[in-house]
């Protein structure tokens, strides 16, 4: 992985996920000299992590996203796994009641 800046954050939905994720960033990350991509497995994260583990972590995540979800090709046009410094899994539960 390079250290060119861009850090993939991997999300479970693709709409509320992707807001909360923007909002962490410009609280936490507003200074960064890195850029966040945010990526909606469209999935289960636990199940791609799971496929990841399958093959010791060698899947390339960014070709295993872009073939499931056709509209992450334009977003990640001319970007490969290799691009990103870092690539972390969230999983936001939301709306869990713990009594």
């Amino acid at each position: 992985m390079a250290d060119n800046g861009l850090k993939a954050f991997i999300v479970e939905g693709e709409v509320r996920e992707p807001l909360i994720i923007n909002n962490i960033s410009k609280v936490f990350f507003s200074r960064a000299n890195f850029k966040i991509i945010t990526l909606p497995a469209g999935q289960n994260i636990y199940m791609l992590w799971k496929k990841l583990k399958e093959d010791d972590f060698d899947t390339d995540i960014v070709e295993v996203l872009r073939e499931e979800h056709q509209d992450l090709k334009k977003q990640l046009e001319g970007i490969g796994r290799d691009d990103f410094s870092e690539v972390y899994l969230f999983s936001i539960m939301m709306g869990t009641k713990i009594i």
